[in-house]
């Protein structure tokens, strides 16, 4: 249970690459890695794409950091999602929390059920 992070920066823009696994073995180095970056950015990117397995500890992280963001007026936005990824938002229904556009084909978009839809967020999820 491997996780590779290939970050860049671009003026205040933040872009991180992850590849392997986002579970709870492995989230330290994202965590060390966006404490050491927030200060230095505006914005960050982060691209999904190749992590084949999360687990909650993994989802748990991604909503602290969406929050800090949010607290600090900066800006977070996972560009690219893994199908593990949107299995993830999508059963726990957090696809409007993090406001993030998924792309799909037809085909994939029949194994989701997008809770878009919560007029509330729950409390542990507001800021």
């Amino acid at each position: 249970m491997n996780l590779n992070l290939h970050y860049k920066q671009i003026g205040k823009q933040g872009q991180l690459e992850l590849e392997g696994s986002f579970v709870v073995y492995s989230i330290s180095k994202w965590k060390d890695c966006i404490l050491e970056k927030i200060p230095e950015i505006e914005t960050l990117k982060a691209d999904f794409s190749k992590v084949n397995q999360i687990d909650s500890a993994g989802l748990q992280i991604l909503i602290s950091t969406k929050k800090l963001f949010i607290s600090e007026n900066k800006k977070f936005t996972i560009i690219k999602h893994s199908p593990k990824l949107i299995e993830y938002l999508d059963l726990y229904g957090l696809i409007r929390f993090f406001e993030d556009k998924i792309s799909i084909s037809s085909k994939e978009k029949e194994k989701y059920q997008f809770r878009y839809g919560l007029k509330k967020l729950p409390k542990f999820l507001k800021t």
